[in-house]
Formats: C-alpha cells, sequence, structure tokens
C-alpha cells in the first residue's frame, strides 16, 4: 500500500547506485533510495569532482554490507574508471558470488 513503510526482515535486500545524478534521480523517484539509522545511504551520486578514490570505497562499502544484493555501476562511471580499478570491481564481485554460493544463496 502506498504511503505505508516496508518492513525489512531476513529476506530483503537493497540495490546499491554509483552513478551519475540524473540515473540515480530516477531509481530514487522508482522507490529504490534506502538510508539506515546511521544515516548511510545505498546511492553515491558521481559528477566530475568525485575521485575515483571515492568511488572504490563506495564499492567496497556497498560489497561489505549485508543487506545489498546489487551494485550498479553506470557506463557513465565505468569510463571514468582505470583498467586496475574494474579488474578490482570484478574480483570483487567474484568473491561476492563465491560467498553466496557457499552461504547456500541460491540467484
Amino acid at each position: 500500500m502506498a504511503g505505508r513503510a516496508q518492513i525489512p526482515n531476513k529476506s530483503s535486500a537493497l540495490i546499491a547506485m554509483i552513478a551519475d545524478e540524473d540515473t540515480v534521480t530516477g531509481f530514487l523517484m522508482a522507490g529504490v533510495g534506502n538510508v539506515d539509522l546511521r544515516r548511510k545511504t545505498n546511492y553515491l551520486i558521481v559528477d566530475s569532482k568525485t575521485t575515483v578514490k571515492a568511488i572504490e570505497d563506495a564499492f567496497k562499502e556497498f560489497t561489505t554490507r549485508e543487506d545489498i544484493a546489487i551494485v550498479l555501476i553506470s557506463q557513465y562511471v565505468c569510463f571514468l574508471l582505470t583498467l586496475g580499478a574494474c579488474v578490482l570491481f570484478f574480483i570483487a564481485w567474484f568473491s561476492m558470488q563465491t560467498k553466496m554460493r557457499v552461504k547456500g544463496c541460491h540467484y
């Protein structure tokens, strides 16, 4: 129902986003955004002033959070990253998939 806050449970998971302002805004309008009790969001808005280190840190944070299942990275952000950073992202993604298989998660 509209207007009711959804109560998170053990089976709920979030989508995290690392993207430009327009992409993140679209997903937020669709209801994907989340702010937890520690005031941590599930998105990073990347603009011309955002450093590669900030993007990498956000990715590492999103992949270690238990409540996030998918990390969406826009093509705009991928163009900003170096090959080394993309390789690190793939390694982190692969290790996350392995952890999910070990825990018995089905996807």
